[in-house]
């Protein structure tokens, strides 16, 4: 292997160091910022560690063919201790206020969602429910009003059939007799 390989081979572990720090800054501040379970904090640790891993594995496959050496491992120290030494505080910075931003347009949708959905769906349907108020309001009032009118005629119509009622009763009581005895 030519030096001017193992060069860029060294070059890439420190990129690829550099890359490591930044993508734990932002695991570490996603992780902070949103309640996990305990349990799932350990997983994605693991999840980070072997996606890691395949990175850099990937990065060395392309710088060298795959060979490991000591420069490997000085690279990505470097890479790691470059990355936390000036770039850590303001790849926090900005994770922070991406994260701030996600949360302010998840905010907005939901405020877009709740005033032009929500509200008119519950706007309506007070609607409606004062409609069919103010229709039972009126059919109350309206079938009181027609009973009113109708009980002079009820009374009426009440002496009227007061003969028939008693005749009525006489014809059916034997047959009532028959079936009410079995």
């Amino acid at each position: 292997m030519s030096l001017s390989s193992q060069f860029i081979s060294l070059l890439m572990m420190i990129i690829s160091g550099m890359m490591l720090g930044i993508i734990y800054d932002i695991y570490r501040v996603v992780a902070s910022q949103i309640y996990f379970r305990r349990w799932l904090i350990s997983s994605l640790d693991v999840v980070y560690w072997i996606l890691s891993t395949l990175f850099v594995f990937r990065m060395l496959y392309l710088s060298n063919s795959g060979e490991v050496r000591f420069y490997v491992f000085l690279g990505l120290t470097l890479g790691i201790i470059f990355h936390y030494v000036y770039f850590s505080p303001l790849t926090i910075k900005i994770i922070i206020l991406v994260i701030r931003w996600i949360k302010a347009l998840i905010h907005f949708v939901k405020k877009l969602f709740s005033i032009f959905i929500i509200i008119p769906i519950k706007m309506i349907y007070r609607c409606i429910l004062i409609l069919l108020g103010i229709i039972m309001a009126i059919s109350i009032f309206l079938c009181k009003f027609m009973l009113q009118l109708l009980y002079p005629i009820w009374r009426v119509l009440k002496w009227l059939l007061k003969p028939f009622k008693t005749n009525i009763l006489k014809w059916f009581r034997p047959i009532l007799k028959r079936f009410t005895r079995r």
